[in-house]
């Protein structure tokens, strides 16, 4: 995916997080900060920041009560046919790397050693767990 669409995708995404957030407390200054940093990085069109950010607002998210999560996952769903377990671009990219079997950046390692650390049963890449592992030996 081209950086302008992969910022793009990860703006909405992002942003659509965030405002489900603060509907949710309204009066939260670190929300409406995030919010901020959101639109700050893509100013900056820093696709890695936004990653990161993507990411960080997925396990954010999982804090929510268990009604809250279901909504979120529902819009999320509707809008980008994907849940909380992670953006679609990172699935994407690790099951490219899977295929091809070698990291070859910093940024793919960083990737796939997050995946692992934040891997649970529910997640599509669970049983992949030990291709992961053996890929991140591959760097």
């Amino acid at each position: 995916m081209e950086k302008e669409k992969e910022i793009e995708y990860l703006r909405k995404r992002s942003e659509r997080i965030i405002d489900f957030m603060i509907s949710l407390d309204p009066a939260n200054s670190i929300l409406l900060k995030y919010k901020m940093i959101i639109q700050n990085v893509v100013k900056k069109k820093d696709s890695r920041g936004l990653r990161m950010v993507a990411r960080d607002l997925n396990e954010w998210a999982k804090g929510l009560s268990q009604k809250e999560i279901l909504e979120l996952e529902r819009i999320l769903k509707l809008e980008f046919e994907e849940n909380l377990s992670g953006d679609k671009l990172t699935y994407n990219t690790i099951e490219k790397l899977l295929t091809t079997g070698i990291i070859q950046t910093e940024d793919e390692y960083r990737l796939v050693q997050e995946c692992l650390n934040d891997i649970s049963k529910g997640d599509p890449l669970f049983e992949k767990k030990k291709e992961l592992e053996a890929l991140l030996r591959t760097f």
